[in-house]
C-alpha cells in the first residue's frame, strides 16, 4: 500500500491504458495479519502492453524501472527518486540488422527543483491559483482501482474503521 502505487502509476503512465487483469502474490509482515512487506505484482492492459513489478519495505534492490520491447529496451534508475542534477536513463535498441549488437546510450535529465518539490509546488498551485493539476482525477482513480485489485489479491483487508 505504500510503494506499490508508484511501479503502478509507472506502468498505466507508459501503456497509456488501464489494465483489464491484475494478479498478486504478497507477504504480510510477522505478527501481523494486515500489513503487506513484499508483493510481486503483473498488470495485463488491452493494448498488449505487459507490466510486472516487486516491491516491498523489507528489500535491497536498486529500483531500476524497465520497458522492454522488441527493438530495444530503455532502463530508468528509481524514477520515483531521481536526483535534481544528473538524473540518468539509458535506451538499447537495434540499429535495423537484427544481427548487429544493440546500442546503448545514456541520457542526463536536470530540474530546476527536487522532485518532491515540483510536487509540492504543484498542488499548491491547484489549491491557491486553481491551476488545473498535472495529474488529473481520473488517472488517480486509475491508479486506485488497480491498486485495490491487486491489494484484494494479496489479501490486505481494512477493517470498518478503515484502518
Amino acid at each position: 500500500m505504500d510503494i506499490g502505487c508508484y511501479c503502478i502509476n509507472f506502468s498505466r503512465h507508459f501503456a497509456q491504458a488501464e489494465p483489464d487483469a491484475t494478479s498478486a502474490i504478497g507477504r504480510f509482515c510477522q505478527g501481523q495479519n494486515s500489513v503487506d512487506e513484499l508483493t510481486t505484482g503483473t498488470l495485463s492492459f488491452p493494448n498488449g502492453i505487459l507490466a510486472q513489478f516487486t516491491c516491498g519495505m523489507c528489500l535491497e534492490a536498486d529500483n531500476t524501472a524497465m520497458l522492454c520491447g522488441d527493438k530495444g529496451y530503455l532502463e530508468i534508475p528509481s524514477p520515483w527518486l531521481i536526483p535534481q542534477q544528473q538524473a540518468s536513463y539509458s535506451m538499447s535498441r537495434e540499429l535495423g540488422n537484427s544481427h548487429s549488437k544493440p546500442t546503448k546510450e545514456i541520457y542526463h535529465v536536470d530540474a530546476d527543483r527536487p522532485l518532491y518539490a515540483l510536487e509540492a509546488d504543484g498542488f499548491a498551485a491547484a489549491v491557491l491559483d486553481g491551476t488545473t493539476p498535472k495529474i488529473t482525477q481520473a488517472d488517480t482513480m486509475g491508479n486506485m482501482t488497480a491498486l485495490d485489485q491487486l491489494r484484494a489479491e494479496v489479501g490486505v483487508r481494512f477493517d470498518e474503521d478503515g484502518a
